[in-house]
């Protein structure tokens, strides 16, 4: 459990490190906005790391598709609350794991 505690708090500490590099630009604000209220499925490592790929490929690719990125965080977020299971929160972040990497890039 403490160790859920702890790199949940690296994980938001590393999004904060991550605006400050970024600071204002539009895919920094849109994965801000899409992390605010997912704690729970990062608290999981395994998810922390999922999310986290997608907000990579977000960072590297927004410019080419911006309403595109912003149509899937908005799925993705929906689905992600819409479930509290841990496993269908990881089954949730490889399929748009998937979605980014094949349809993003």
């Amino acid at each position: 459990m403490q160790e859920t505690i702890e790199y949940s708090k690296k994980y938001v500490d590393d999004l904060d490190d991550e605006k400050e590099e970024s600071e204002g630009t539009e895919a920094e604000e849109l994965i801000k906005k899409t992390a605010v209220g997912l704690e729970p499925v990062s608290d999981n490592a395994e998810n922390g790391i999922l999310l986290n790929e997608i907000f990579d490929l977000a960072r590297a690719n927004y410019e080419k598709d911006t309403q595109g990125w912003e149509d899937l965080f908005e799925n993705l977020r929906l689905e992600l609350m819409s479930t509290d299971d841990e496993e269908n929160h990881r089954d949730i972040l490889e399929n748009y794991l998937r979605k980014a990497d094949k349809e993003m890039i």
